[in-house]
């Protein structure tokens, strides 16, 4: 918007010019010719930022930059025409035409010096258009620095909210760290309070109990054996509230997602492990079982028996149930597209039949045992990959 203003007020001085030194339809003409010579250049030289001479990044800035060059030769064959000079002279200077720069002075110098040797204009007019020139030359370089000053304002403007958003992503990171360092600290704690409440309080409990049943066998007479009876009644309460607060915290403290990520671990030297678990932290203490106990065992079994190059480890909390996915299958390259399939182990047995013949322990027998338990399902697929899914209902 700068360089139209520009043109505007530029075009305007050169007016006064014109209608100093042209007169009837040739200055109609001249002033016609002018107004679309500025628009044909406005409309081809961009707002770009010309840092190198005759480097452009169209072919219609090249056109101007031509154009420019054109008109400023024209003007040698009508000394009248230097009042156009100023008006091409804002585009060149814009887009650092440096031959047509050179062409505008010496083409100024030369009808300057034809009209002071024929006297037909004044030398005052030959100032005014030369002073029209700096003039001209000025605001072109003004306004090709307030654009550019635009361009890196913009540029910073964008670099900083690139910035900001990934500052952002990384503080969330960084609190999502800190919480998990934080639970992780406290499923510690818990669980070291349970260990020595376990360890300590419980051990003497017991050891009061059975005293206090070796008291009652000696002293039956009453009242001391009735009141020896009652206390041994408070010790096997506080007994049994003590078991049940350490199972709470020992239940509390498993962290399903912790003991998942450590089973996974030796994974990391053989395969391309992908883990993705969606852990609620208000699952059941049976259910936290079952899904640790069936990934141990697929993962055992993976390590022992796969001759595949992929895992995939998905645990999913939907509102009414929780899926876990164990996926190991092998990665192949086809025409440059990937495809998941079942790889042939040494023997040329297919890897499935190895996998599920030489389950050991609790095996996928004793998987589909614990799911159905807790009324889930088991599914073990072979068609893309050997696959373990299971579906257990949240109640």
């Amino acid at each position: 918007m700068n360089r139209f203003f520009d043109k505007i007020l530029i075009y305007c001085l050169s007016v006064i010019a014109m209608l100093n030194i042209m007169h009837g339809n040739y200055l109609v003409l001249t002033i016609c010719l002018s107004v679309a010579l500025s628009g044909a250049e406005l409309y081809l030289l961009n707002d770009g930022d010309y840092k190198e001479f005759f480097k452009y990044d169209s072919s219609l800035e090249y056109i101007g930059v031509v154009l420019d060059i054109i008109v400023i030769l024209a003007c040698l064959s009508d000394k009248r025409l230097i009042v156009v000079i100023p008006v091409i002279l804002y585009d060149i200077a814009f887009s650092r035409n440096i031959v047509g720069l050179l062409l505008s002075v010496i083409v100024y110098v030369s009808l300057a010096y034809q009209i002071s040797s024929d006297g037909n204009i004044s030398d005052l007019n030959i100032v005014y258009i030369g002073i029209l020139m700096l003039v001209s030359f000025y605001l072109a370089a003004n306004t090709k620095k307030i654009n550019s000053l635009k361009r890196k304002c913009i540029e910073l403007r964008d670099d900083t909210h690139i910035k900001q958003e990934q500052l952002a992503k990384q503080n969330a990171k960084l609190v999502v760290a800190r919480d998990e360092q934080i639970h992780s600290a406290q499923l510690a704690e818990r669980n070291r309070i349970a260990r020595e409440i376990h360890d300590n309080v419980g051990h003497m409990l017991s050891r009061a109990i059975l005293q206090m049943g070796a008291l009652l066998s000696i002293y039956k007479e009453e009242p001391l054996h009735e009141q020896l009876e009652g206390v041994r009644e408070t010790l096997d309460g506080a007994m049994n509230n003590i078991r049940s607060s350490v199972h709470d915290l020992h239940d509390e403290s498993i962290d399903v997602r912790a003991q998942i990520e450590t089973m996974a671990k030796p994974l990391n030297d053989k395969f391309k492990v992908d883990l993705d678990l969606d852990i609620d932290e208000n699952m059941n203490r049976q259910i936290k079982y079952i899904i640790i106990g069936v990934c141990k065992e697929a993962i055992s079994n993976i390590m022992k028996y796969s001759v595949n190059s992929n895992v995939d480890i998905k645990l999913i909390w939907h509102p009414s149930m929780y899926q876990l996915i164990i996926h190991d299958y092998y990665q192949m390259a086809d025409d440059g597209e990937s495809s998941k399939g079942i790889r042939k182990n040494s023997s040329g047995d297919n890897a499935l039949s190895s996998y599920i013949s030489n389950s050991s322990g609790m095996g996928l027998e004793g998987i589909r045992n614990r799911v159905e338990s807790v009324d889930g399902l088991v599914r073990i697929t072979d068609d893309d990959g050997f696959k373990v899914f299971v579906t257990i209902p949240i109640k």
